[in-house]
């Protein structure tokens, strides 16, 4: 479709090109099972973002998942963020907190 005067002509994205990728990682499932335990993934789909990333990025990120679409790369990524766990930084947070003169 020809751009309207004032914009400029479409052109699809290098990114655009889909190509068949390995199963995804047995990580993807597991994470997306407990996203939705957790009640993440329940209700109805009303929220949209969107951004610009690098296209290495990109595909990195697709290939090493092995999933194919954007969209469930991105359900995934926001998942592993919501689930990550967070024990490492508890547990250094807790530094100090029991007195050197107690038995073990």
């Amino acid at each position: 479709m020809p751009a309207r005067p004032g914009q400029k002509p479409h052109r699809k994205s290098r990114t655009a090109v889909t190509r068949r990728r390995a199963a995804p990682l047995p990580q993807v499932p597991s994470t997306l099972r407990h996203a939705s335990a957790a009640g993440y993934l329940q209700g109805r789909k009303s929220e949209r973002i969107g951004g610009r990333v690098s296209p290495r990025l990109l595909s990195a990120a697709m290939d090493k998942s092995g999933l194919n679409s954007q969209a469930e790369l991105l359900e995934y990524a926001l998942a592993k963020v919501a689930l990550e766990d967070d024990y490492a930084a508890r547990l250094l947070a807790m530094k100090g907190s029991v007195p050197d003169d107690v038995d073990f």
